[in-house]
């Protein structure tokens, strides 16, 4: 049974049906460094799951009668097949070969490795482009592979179990939030939750509860069978308690994700911009900033260093200007006199009093005004989701502005800034203190009338 596999969301949808930037709610995410194709290339060329699937085609050789109405090898060959296939360490040595042997069954077709007919299946023309083929037809082969084990996977155990209820067509989108993780990965819990979320989604609610349990009791949970056949493919690390991309996986996902989502490849380490440096620390994890962080900065001296930051916070987002300001402080007071010149930009100035003014904490020539402090608040917090904030928002908000403070949304509403009447709605909805935030809707008000 051949089933088409466009993307790694739902089979039925066609490949433009999927826009990415719903799916992972965003518009751009960290930029990402890749393994040069032939690098890549060498990787999926070992996939344990592929070269289960291969082996698989040179047993069916030039004919294998199969069931007619199954399309699977009579149950003797089966038999014969998961018994050396077990052998040579294709299959688990446990009750789940056959199951995998079906799995690989649905791949080896899809993968054009063995040809399907109504009484006989055969080697198929597309088993000599992996492995033996170059660069490109290996990663295509390999990709194909990966979404196809997304997009249908757990719904063949549900086909061939007879399961009528769950719909596990949409749990493919799991791996999604992966990519998103990158190097952190997702806890194996946290993983097993997305992929029942998906299936609940799509699945009937008055059957859904029943029908779950009694699946995880027959079959273990489907999040750890995906994750292990993921896994075998070679598109994530192994691992007993955490979900982690490799980087072939990366490269697949990363090929889907950039069509609808702002993705920029990382260049060699030495070579990493101010400006792509600024979006990792912006858009990526701790590590990721921490890790580009160190050689960007050895390759250069601190004032090269300060100067390129100032010019991306100069020219940046208010997001992009907080981070690369963070960045330059780091370098300390070796670089006073840049920060010097940033008192002549009335968007880098509040920043440039901050640093100087921790060498100077007695000169009134740094101290901050109502309208600096207001902008330092609207750049860190304008890009803040206000129908969705992070959990801790109350208290970051009530941290950030006291009811003894409130005279800095008078100053913000005022502000020549993009963000003011956002951060001000922010603060107007999420701030735990009624005072404070009947201030901040009031200049909020005032602020959309500037408009």
């Amino acid at each position: 049974m051949t089933r088409d596999h466009p993307t790694t969301a739902d089979p039925e949808h066609e490949a433009h049906d999927v826009d990415y930037r719903d799916l992972l709610g965003t518009d751009r995410l960290a930029p990402i460094r890749l393994p040069s194709l032939a690098d890549l290339a060498t990787a999926a060329r070992e996939s344990r799951l592929l070269t289960a699937a291969h082996a698989l085609a040179a047993w069916v050789g030039s004919s294998r009668p199969v069931d007619t109405d199954t399309g699977l090898p009579h149950a003797d060959a089966e038999t014969e097949v998961v018994r050396q296939l077990t052998a040579a360490g294709h299959l688990p040595d446990d009750t789940t070969a056959p199951r995998e042997l079906r799995q690989l069954w649905e791949l080896a077709e899809d993968l054009n490795f063995i040809d399907i007919g109504e009484t006989e299946a055969s080697e198929g023309e597309g088993l000599g482009e992996w492995r033996d083929g170059d660069d490109e037809a290996v990663l295509s082969v390999w990709s194909q592979g990966f979404a196809a084990l997304s997009a249908w996977s757990l719904a063949i155990d549900a086909e061939y179990d007879g399961e009528p209820d769950l719909v596990f067509h949409g749990a493919g989108t799991s791996v999604l939030p992966l990519f998103s993780a990158r190097e952190d990965g997702i806890t194996l819990d946290g993983w097993n939750e997305l992929v029942q979320e998906s299936v609940e989604l799509d699945t009937e609610p008055e059957v859904f509860g029943a029908a779950w349990s009694a699946w995880v009791e027959r079959h273990g949970e489907p999040g750890a069978v995906f994750a292990d056949r993921l896994e075998r493919l070679g598109a994530v690390l192994p691992g007993e308690s955490r979900i982690t991309l490799t980087p072939l996986g990366s490269y697949v996902l990363w090929t889907e994700i950039s069509e609808d989502v702002e993705v920029g490849l990382l260049p060699d380490p030495a070579a990493v911009t101010a400006r792509e440096l600024v979006a990792v620390t912006v858009l990526g994890t701790d590590a990721q900033a921490e890790q580009e962080w160190h050689p960007w900065r050895a390759a250069r001296s601190a004032h090269q260093a300060a100067r390129e930051l100032a010019e991306v916070a100069a020219t940046g987002t208010p997001a992009e200007r907080a981070t690369a300001t963070v960045l330059l402080a780091d370098l300390g007071p070796e670089v006073n006199d840049v920060w010097r010149e940033l008192l002549d930009d009335p968007t880098l100035r509040p920043y440039a009093k901050q640093a100087l003014g921790a060498d100077h904490e007695a000169s009134p020539e740094f101290a901050l005004s109502d309208a600096d402090t207001a902008l330092l608040i609207a750049d860190v917090f304008c890009d803040t989701d206000i129908d969705h904030p992070p959990p801790e928002i109350g208290e970051l908000l009530e941290e950030t502005v006291t009811p003894d403070d409130v005279e800095v949304f008078d100053a913000m509403w005022r502000l020549d800034h993009p963000g003011r009447a956002d951060t001000l709605r922010l603060f107007g909805r999420h701030h735990p203190d009624k005072k404070v935030a009947k201030a901040a809707r009031t200049a909020a008000f005032k602020a959309e009338g500037r408009r």
